[in-house]
């Protein structure tokens, strides 16, 4: 038998979540920093501070540049592990752009503010310098898609984006160009019916999220569209009733999951027909039966 590929669909599904996460996360370090940006600073005097501010953040050193109180110049962060944040601002807004480098040094991630607002796409980098991750700016804000490219150049996932966040049908491919799988998106939470595709695009399986976990009904398929497997998720966790199948379509086995855990043994079937593969558990059983008794008589005997 077939084994389970909810694995693999599980993992492709978290494609486009894990992809737009990354990405967003360049964006949420220059949100954190807007929050101060705006407030003056004040040196010891209550008077706005002109100079440098180095600091600590627990894991690395942020600098920041004043003048009359306000962020004024190139912010840098360089991080314990050596990454190197560059971000430029004018009178205390995101002016600029806002740079990303590896520890080796080479760029890997770009986006240009103008009044804090984006002015360019957003593009992040492997460390050989070709293109990972981009993101389309739109009248000063991330709408439009964000793109996933393999180390290859080839398209790996295509994500619709509204406001910074996820929304719509996200596509995800192989490194040939196949479509592999696609999910639906409200809010970069995965809502509804998933699909993931064999190489040859027959669907592999069908499953359902709400609010970014999984729950619902799941079908596996063989690539002759057969339905392979039938069961429920609840939170991520299989239960109820599952069903499995031949590639013919006839039954093999039925169970019951509580907590991810078979409550009863499973009852199988024979592809051709459920009496015969009764006939043949019922004749092991009884030639099994048979042998013990015949030995245990032959042993008594010789005793």
């Amino acid at each position: 038998m077939k084994k389970s590929c909810f694995f693999l669909l599980f993992g492709l599904c978290l494609f486009a979540h894990q992809a737009l996460g990354s990405t967003l996360a360049e964006n949420a370090l220059s949100d954190s920093i807007l929050d101060s940006a705006s407030q003056t600073r004040l040196n010891e005097k209550g008077e706005p501070y002109n100079g440098t501010v180095r600091n600590y953040l627990g894991d690395g050193f942020i600098t920041i540049p004043y003048v009359n109180g306000i962020i004024n110049g190139t912010i840098l962060l360089e991080y314990d592990d050596g990454r190197t944040y560059v971000i430029e601002f004018k009178d205390g807004v995101l002016n600029g752009p806002f740079k990303t480098y590896y520890p080796n040094g080479t760029l890997s991630g770009e986006v240009v503010y103008k009044n804090n607002k984006c002015t360019s796409s957003e593009r992040q980098y492997y460390e050989s310098g070709k293109l990972h991750f981009e993101r389309d700016c739109t009248e000063g804000e991330f709408s439009g898609y964000l793109r996933e490219y393999y180390e290859s150049g080839q398209l790996a996932a295509k994500i619709p984006v509204k406001q910074g966040k996820a929304n719509g049908i996200a596509y995800h491919y192989d490194e040939r160009g196949r479509l592999r799988a696609e999910i639906e998106y409200v809010d970069s939470k995965r809502q509804g019916v998933g699909t993931v595709y064999y190489p040859n695009g027959a669907i592999m399986a069908e499953f359902t999220f709400v609010d970014n976990v999984e729950n619902g009904p799941v079908v596996e398929y063989y690539e002759n569209g057969q339905a392979y497997k039938e069961y429920s998720l609840v939170n991520g966790t299989i239960e109820g009733p599952t069903k499995e199948y031949y590639e013919s379509g006839n039954l093999y086995a039925t169970s019951t999951f509580k907590d991810g855990k078979s409550q009863n043994v499973q009852f199988y079937y024979d592809e051709q027909s459920p009496i015969r593969g009764y006939l043949q558990v019922g004749l092991a059983a009884f030639v099994l039966a048979f042998g013990l008794t015949w030995l245990f008589f032959r042993l008594r005997h010789k005793s």
